[in-house]
């Protein structure tokens, strides 16, 4: 197994976590937002999909498999505008494990080989598109240490 399909493979398995873990929760669960706090769970699970779309799709030139619903409203910098119902949770759980398989099969018929080096905004220098997949899994293990900590705090 090489190197980026080991990192597939993960991102694959913290995909179907999130997905299995919305499946779980209520609707209430899914749309509070914890005290302290800017976003809620649904939040993290759509932004992962947008970050995805943004920084492989956009950066490579590929064309997005999410819409502007996804990307637009839940990439770097927003917040919940208000509750989401259960069909687009559906929709969520459902695109968090397509999406990931679209882009594994887009990476190995080359779609994403133009990739446009970039710098995120905590420095770290995005080369190749194997550099963004590689810190789209470092990524979404952030989000979901966020999804699983809003849930203790419930408790």
């Amino acid at each position: 197994m090489t190197n980026i399909d080991s990192t597939f493979k993960t991102i694959h398995s913290i995909r179907k976590t999130i997905a299995f873990t919305l499946s779980r929760l209520t609707l209430d669960q899914i749309n509070l937002i914890p005290d302290g706090q800017s976003n809620n769970i649904i939040w993290n699970a759509a932004h992962i999909i947008s970050v995805q779309q943004l920084l492989i799709n956009r950066r490579s030139g590929a064309p997005y498999t999410e819409g502007k619903e996804i990307t637009g409203a839940y990439k770097p910098g927003t917040a919940p505008e208000g509750d989401v119902t259960q069909e687009f949770v559906d929709s969520i759980i459902e695109k968090l494990v397509s999406s990931a398989i679209q882009m594994e099969a887009d990476y190995k018929a080359g779609l994403f080989d133009n990739y446009d080096p970039f710098s995120t905004r905590t420095k770290i220098n995005l080369d190749t598109a194997a550099d963004a997949i590689n810190f789209e899994l470092f990524h979404e293990g952030i989000h979901l240490g966020y999804i699983m900590s809003y849930i203790n705090l419930m408790k």
